[in-house]
């Protein structure tokens, strides 16, 4: 059997899983490499693992990745769209523009968009409350907060109250219609 083969026969069998702890470096796509999830899927990605999509990822609508480990980080050449996303670590970094389209999970940690655009659906929303020691933030190269120019974005129909808890309370006199709310940590 040929290496690829067992890779691939062996990554098929892990998600048919519905937890797939995900060890070491993470997982990586490249070239014409899939990973594809069912609805219950979760995938597990621990320790310094990172996950790198220069392939193809297609993450299923109520699916779930967790980062859970020290510093980890979201990155590749190819687009990203989570379902549900999961920050319990030191720090999730994101290194590259991503989609979430229903939850971003804030357990422990940071979710640091560095100079990345973190794109919510019109029904996604930050879950698990931030705190100084969980939350959304940007930083540059050098880990320096408030200088990387990251934003989180979300685009709804006539927003009212907190938007997808974003933390900012609209109250509008009139219908907005189509806005755009852009947070970011500068």
């Amino acid at each position: 059997m040929s290496v690829y083969r067992l890779m691939k026969t062996t990554l098929c069998i892990l998600l048919l899983f519905p937890f797939v702890p995900m060890m070491g470096q993470g997982i990586m796509t490249t070239g014409s490499g899939t990973i594809s999830t069912t609805a219950t899927s979760h995938i597990i990605i621990a320790g310094n693992g990172n996950l790198s999509n220069n392939g193809t990822i297609t993450l299923a609508n109520g699916s779930w990745v967790h980062f859970s480990g020290t510093t980890q980080e979201i990155k590749g050449s190819n687009t990203l769209d989570f379902d549900n996303l999961e920050a319990n670590a030191t720090a999730v970094n994101v290194a590259r523009n991503i989609g979430i389209r229903s939850s971003l999970l804030m357990t422990a940690g940071f979710f640091d968009l560095k100079d990345a655009t973190v794109t919510l659906s019109s029904t996604g929303s930050i879950n698990g409350g931030e705190t100084n020691n969980k939350r959304v933030r940007a930083t540059n190269g050098s880990g320096t907060e408030g200088l990387g120019n990251g934003t989180i974005q979300i685009t709804v129909n006539n927003p009212i109250g907190n938007v997808a808890n974003l933390g900012v309370d609209i109250t509008p006199d009139l219908n907005l219609g189509s806005t755009t709310i852009v947070r970011g940590h500068h």
